[in-house]
């Protein structure tokens, strides 16, 4: 909770946005320029709709429109946090990245229209494979590690326009977040609670932020976080692709917060043996405690693409994740 004006850790007062009035009932066929086809999914702080974008001579443009929830529209913290991540959002031009093309306000509420991604995500992919009894095969879950990592490599390096390094935590890198296209490929998604120099005094707020079970250790015990955070997530996600069950456990969420403080890898260890000794080695290194000696986002994706070419799995793997999906 904010108490009183926020301020950065020098003190100074920092100016908040001004929320929206209070939103009136959304048309249920539109939200601006945008017609509603159907609502997709819901959060904590907003809700996403398929949506298209009609103009002249027959233009149609099919997008995921993003609104911020009527209950939290005018939450000074929320309006803030969502505006952040469209602004964020709107520097990234990755195609391992999902592109915003639009943000804008319609009867009290803020959205943004963001690239379709038509497929699955990767957490729909590993409820699929587990209600067989079988894991994610090897070459298509090193295939989205790798062009995840290039997309955190992209996100971590990114500099403004005068040149100084915005210093982008994503902070929730997790199943639910990590989408796959139709055509095999992977696309990073939400920065709702991304971390970056030009943000970060709405996020540093003393609350832990993530997923339960997606988080590093230092996110854990409420230290500072950097780029390597999202390293220990990417491998937490590599892991349960290729165990197929969550690597810290379904237990109470203190268990699991313990577990990860710990790095308890006791279910690698135990549905693992299949993996081979070159991966295991890469995910150990994900999961060293000291961010200092895990791997940085681009060094992860070139030791990925090493294996993947070793392998001869290299550019198979959209093709297999394609047949995984058709399932």
């Amino acid at each position: 909770m904010i108490n009183g004006p926020p301020s950065d850790r020098g003190g100074r007062a920092l100016a908040v946005p001004r929320p929206p009035t209070a939103p009136k009932l959304m048309n249920r066929n539109s939200l601006g320029p945008y017609r509603i086809e159907k609502r997709l999914a819901a959060g904590g702080m907003a809700e996403v709709f398929v949506a298209h974008r009609e103009g002249p001579h027959g233009f149609q443009k099919r997008v995921a429109l993003k609104r911020i929830l009527p209950q939290h529209a005018r939450d000074p913290e929320f309006v803030g946090m969502f505006i952040d991540e469209a602004r964020l959002a709107a520097r990234l031009a990755h195609p391992g990245i999902v592109q915003v093309f639009d943000f804008g306000e319609h009867g009290g509420s803020l959205f943004m229209a963001m690239e379709m991604v038509e497929g699955t995500t990767v957490g729909r992919l590993l409820r699929t494979v587990a209600s067989h009894r079988e894991t994610v095969p090897l070459g298509a879950a090193l295939h989205v590690a790798h062009e995840a990592a290039a997309a955190l490599a992209y996100a971590h390096t990114l500099r403004d326009e005068s040149g100084h390094p915005l210093n982008i935590v994503h902070r929730d890198v997790s199943p639910a977040n990590l989408l796959l296209d139709r055509q095999g490929h992977a696309k990073l998604t939400d920065f709702g609670i991304a971390r970056c120099r030009t943000t970060a005094q709405r996020t540093d707020d003393g609350h832990i932020r993530g997923k339960l079970g997606y988080m590093s250790p230092e996110q854990v015990v409420g230290d500072e976080v950097d780029a390597k955070s999202d390293v220990f997530t990417l491998g937490v996600v590599l892991a349960e692709m290729l165990v197929a069950e969550p690597l810290f456990g379904t237990g109470a969420d203190l268990d699991v917060l313990l577990q990860i403080r710990n790095v308890d890898l006791t279910v690698l260890r135990r549905a693992g043996g299949h993996i081979p000794k070159d991966v295991t080695r890469l995910l150990q290194w994900c999961f060293e405690r000291d961010p200092e000696k895990r791997p940085t986002a681009r060094q992860l994706s070139y030791a990925l693409r090493e294996v993947l070419a070793r392998r001869g799995e290299l550019g198979r793997g959209p093709q297999e994740l394609a047949r995984l999906m058709e399932r």
